[in-house]
């Protein structure tokens, strides 16, 4: 039986994959972010009650019940209305070539200025 209830820990991912390759559930969880987040969150609730919690039967039914929802905590709100991509930064380009002798210049200056601090010998 513990076995099994190992097993069944693979459940969320279950979901979350079988949720992710089919595009009207995706449609739907998409829709309603906040509360398929919400749900997910009372499946963890669930599974961890039912195990910790709730002796017997009933705490054996939380956790069946709660640990696929507990899949469901993955989505949540897009900040990203176009999907991806984004736009780049307002700044200027980076110029790697000149930031690359500018460090180097610095730290020969750098060497220049103050002499490597001596260490004692370990005799």
């Amino acid at each position: 039986m513990a076995l099994l209830a190992w097993l069944w820990l693979v459940s969320p991912f279950a979901l979350i994959g079988f949720i992710s390759h089919d595009r009207e559930l995706l449609a739907v969880v998409g829709a309603h972010p906040v509360r398929c987040r919400a749900i997910g969150w009372g499946g963890v609730a669930l599974m961890l009650l039912g195990v910790a919690v709730v002796p017997g039967t009933p705490g054996w039914m939380m956790f069946l019940i709660g640990t696929p929802l507990a899949g469901l905590t993955v989505w949540g709100v897009r900040d990203d209305p176009d999907g991806g991509g984004g736009s780049p930064p307002d700044g200027p380009p980076i110029d790697w070539g000149d930031f690359e002798r500018s460090f180097w210049a610095y730290v020969r200056r750098r060497d220049r200025r103050s002499p490597r601090p001596r260490v004692p010998s370990a005799r």
